[in-house]
């Protein structure tokens, strides 16, 4: 759907990217391949001066980077942001808005990361709602959409998920459970957008309200991302429903020692290739 402004997603800061292999996958990048703009959101927490030391960095380090601007973002004051805006000046780089401080807009933070938004709707949705107040009385949004305006046309044709997996391997397809629900809800719509032009029926299941997976005439997969993993208690048969045992443990796309893989339902598999078999 056509939008007025794309944000490009990256990894931590502007230029890290795949370990190992340079700036590949950064944001930086990204990036260079589309000629966007970037606008650095930067945290100016007990910064002065040294801020616009690391701006002119930002711009140093890759020149075929084009920063456009910079939003302050955790002003502590009136005369902050003064410091901050002359010290930019003087590198030429102009600061499209200066975001003060604000408790409204803060997220509580647990074991591995934020808590997920379904167990605290309400809230969430007021931070956001003032989030979105703070932005439009501290940030020139005229200014950032004329910035984004720079961006060129893409030519390129776009992302296709069955061209990326070169479509259905075969006739069958199997089915593949993705982990749902309120302490599942950190996912990317591309994970089942691939699976399914792979060629697998891919449903949502709630692992700690769901009591059993739904029954599948074929073979039984699970994408499931876990700081512990438990197995199957039986293993399925044709057109039955194996058992989805229920675990009182949060689970965190985050967690050491687990990564996300799919692998039959009877077993179970960890980071570090190990199988734990049927229980």
């Amino acid at each position: 759907t056509p939008a007025d402004v794309a944000v490009v997603e990256g990894v931590m800061g502007l230029h890290d990217g795949a370990v190992g292999r340079g700036a590949y996958a950064s944001t930086a990048h990204v990036a260079r391949l589309i000629d966007a703009p970037v606008l650095l959101v930067l945290d100016t927490t007990a910064q002065g001066r040294s801020a616009a030391a690391l701006v002119l960095g930002m711009r140093a380090f890759d020149l075929a980077v084009r920063i456009g601007g910079v939003i302050l973002n955790r002003v502590g004051s009136a005369r902050h942001e003064t410091l901050l805006r002359d010290a930019l000046a003087e590198v030429e780089v102009p600061v499209l808005g200066a975001v003060t401080r604000a408790v409204e807009v803060t997220a509580p933070s647990r074991h591995l990361g934020l808590v997920p938004v379904a167990e605290r709707a309400p809230e969430s949705v007021a931070v956001v709602a003032a989030l979105a107040d703070l932005v439009e009385s501290t940030v020139d949004l005229d200014a950032v959409l004329d910035l984004a305006r720079t961006a060129p046309p893409l030519t390129v044709p776009a992302w296709d998920p069955a061209g990326a997996v070169g479509g259905p391997a075969g006739t069958a397809r199997p089915v593949v459970a993705v982990a749902g629900g309120p302490a599942f809800t950190f996912s990317y719509a591309e994970t089942t957008e691939l699976l399914t032009a792979a060629g697998a029926d891919v449903v949502t299941v709630d692992p700690l309200r769901d009591p059993a997976l739904p029954a599948a005439p074929g073979p039984w997969w699970s994408a499931v991302v876990s700081p512990r993993c438990t197995p199957r208690r039986s293993p399925p048969t044709p057109g039955s429903a194996p058992t989805w045992p229920v675990s009182t443990a949060r689970s965190s796309p985050s967690a050491p020692g687990c990564s996300t893989s799919a692998r039959p339902s009877t077993g179970c598999r960890c980071a570090g290739g190990s199988t734990t078999p049927p229980g």
